[in-house]
């Protein structure tokens, strides 16, 4: 009998879709539907909700995406949470979670909200800060098990899948070559750059540069070396893609990412790579030689472009380095005019997170942003060192996500598109609450 409803329930869920789909398109169906089912699951299961909110946060193809949403399933989830704290005693909210530093920080994107010299402009901006930090704190408050954080490395692990295959996908059928990213003159006969679902090339870069080391920690965690040599060979998709971003940066923040890595688990294993890396350049298609070629060519006009920015930066810096002017794209457009050379004609940002964070929030803000990671990372290789593998492979993921995404926050400024600044506040989520439960555990 209950078989029989399921059924009829079924059906008539389908009928209903399908008939939805005469009025509004497939796509906008299939959102509505996965959004439904999501927010199902996380009144019951507000892990796994979490989970699959990540999981679609970086799937979802940039032409239907907007930053809104991610604002929107935020307040959702931090409603539901309220919820379950009141309600449930398996759930808590404790504020000893978070670094003093974390919290420091925070208060300085409010004040430099409010001071900003176009206040308006940079609510937008706080938004997205907010957004990324309240993650944070649902991720080290909700996550209380390691069945719960292996939720979300699966859904993380499934998105660079996903991701990666588009990517690919992108490189074989080809994508049209982007003139604002590309010197077509000392990068002649070079594809066009995939960038999967995300805004640009640089940004996916970036995103696997971030993610990646967590799906090599996922794999390590399992407990079948059959599963864990099925899955690792699915890692040659973000590789491929990676390649196929055409990204400078992202080449040299993945190899630091990955020496990282490999530094830990095992440094034997570093002076063999970096021969097998060496031994591999003369089998890298052309074009990928070519574009590693101008990394160090000054006349490549986005490389010389950057440093006319960085000096008109630090000449800004000069006269805002107590306060900042703001955060957000606005004022650093409208104020920096002033101080920049002849050869720059539109800056949204400095093109490096670091000084970016100092021009925006002032020095209290630089000063507090690199003390948390100082502070993360130490505790992390304590754990690494002390802990089980479990946990030390997670904080290895976070450390080694850590030192490629601050190489590339050195010439890119990392957080200007904010499914990436999303994506990088992850990351130290991630390592804060294995850092949590390796204590609970007694490991810390």
């Amino acid at each position: 009998m209950k078989l029989n409803a399921f059924k009829t329930f079924y059906i008539i869920i389908g009928l209903f879709v399908g008939a939805l789909c005469f009025f509004v398109s497939p796509v906008k169906v299939v959102a509505m539907v996965a959004g439904v089912t999501v927010i199902l699951i996380t009144f019951f299961h507000f892990e796994i909700g979490l989970s699959l909110f990540l999981l679609g946060v970086f799937i979802i193809p940039h032409q239907y995406w907007n930053n809104i949403y991610s604002i929107g399933a935020i307040g959702f989830y931090v409603v539901v949470y309220a919820l379950k704290v009141a309600g449930n005693k398996k759930y808590s909210f404790n504020i000893k979670t978070l670094d003093f530093m974390f919290l420091l920080f925070a208060l300085t994107i409010v004040l430099s909200t409010i001071t900003s010299i176009t206040p308006m402009a940079s609510i937008k901006t706080m938004a997205f800060y907010i957004t990324a930090l309240v993650l944070v704190v649902l991720l080290t408050n909700s996550i209380t098990s390691r069945k719960s954080l292996n939720y979300v490395l699966i859904a993380l692990y499934i998105a660079v899948l996903l991701t990666s295959i588009y990517g690919v996908y992108q490189g074989i059928v080809g994508v049209e070559v982007d003139l604002a990213l590309t010197d077509v003159e000392l990068n002649q006969g070079m594809p066009g750059r995939i960038y999967s679902t995300l805004e640009n090339a640089n940004n996916y870069a970036e995103y696997l540069i971030l993610m990646v080391p967590f799906c090599v920690a996922y794999i390590f965690n399992l407990k079948s070396r059959y599963k864990q040599v099925l899955f690792g060979c699915t890692l040659i998709l973000p590789v491929i893609a990676l390649a196929i971003t055409y990204s400078r940066a992202g080449y040299v923040a993945f190899a630091i990412a990955v020496f990282v890595f490999m530094a830990f688990k095992n440094w034997r294993l570093v002076p063999v790579a970096l021969v097998a890396g060496v031994m591999a350049i003369p089998f890298l298609p052309q074009s990928i030689m070519n574009r590693i070629m101008t990394i160090t060519n000054f006349r490549d006009s986005s490389i010389a472009y950057r440093f006319y920015i960085w000096e008109g930066a630090m000449d800004l810096l000069k006269d805002y380095w107590t306060t900042g002017i703001g955060i957000g794209p606005e004022p650093f457009a409208r104020i920096s005019p002033n101080y920049m050379s002849s050869y720059v004609t539109k800056a949204a940002h400095s093109h490096t997170l670091f000084l970016e964070v100092w021009v925006e929030m002032g020095v209290v803000a630089i000063v507090s942003f690199i003390w948390h990671l100082i502070r993360i990372v130490k505790k992390a290789i304590k754990v690494v060192y002390t802990g089980d593998r479990y946990h030390g492979n997670i904080l290895i993921a976070g450390i080694s996500a850590l030192a490629g995404i601050s190489f590339m926050g050195l010439v890119e400024y990392v957080w200007f598109y904010p499914r990436i600044m999303l994506a990088f506040w992850l990351v130290l989520g991630l390592m804060m609450t294995s850092l949590k439960l390796a204590a609970k555990e007694g490991e810390l």
